[in-house]
């Protein structure tokens, strides 16, 4: 059913020989550090759905950033790096400066981890959100045309079973 090709990003996924969409969003962060005062002005650009493999390399670097023994690390470590994580693989085009700051893991002012963290879940919920609305609708589109199907058989049973 799925097959494997090289893609731009690596090996993806595709099915009928055309690769699945990524859907992306636009952020901006326009915010002052609370630690060092400094004001970061940056825009990223992340995924709105994360894949399976996101979520598993997501995991692994959970997981590295925690260590041998993740079940040890402190509640606010594991969450800190489960923040990281999620923006490392939700984050597609970030700026230099970012990139510079290990990704995250360098900077400073936590604040501005969380703020970006918070405006990534956004997006991603309220893509989350329109496609649980967009299949309700096919959902229900799909439900009255199968009703329209089943009441025009009646009818050409009816006509036909009336002329024998």
């Amino acid at each position: 059913m799925f097959e494997q090709e090289p893609n731009r990003s690596g090996w993806g996924p595709y099915h009928k020989g055309e690769y699945m969409k990524q859907s992306s969003f636009s952020l901006n962060v326009s915010e002052r550090g609370e630690a060092t005062g400094e004001t970061y002005n940056w825009s990223f650009t992340a995924k709105e759905i994360l894949s399976v493999r996101d979520r598993i390399a997501k995991d692994n670097i959970r997981r590295n950033l925690l260590g041998d023994r993740p079940e040890g690390a402190t509640p606010d470590t594991q969450v800190r790096a489960e923040i990281v994580a999620h923006l490392q693989v939700s984050l597609i085009d970030t700026t230099k400066e970012w990139r510079d700051l290990g990704n995250g893991l360098d900077i400073l002012d936590e604040n501005i981890i969380m703020t970006i963290y918070e405006k990534v879940l956004e997006g991603q919920n309220k893509a989350i959100d329109r496609a649980e609305k967009d299949a309700a609708e096919a959902k229900e589109k799909l439900r009255k045309t199968a009703r329209s199907k089943k009441t025009d058989e009646q009818k050409d049973e009816g006509t036909s079973g009336g002329a024998a």
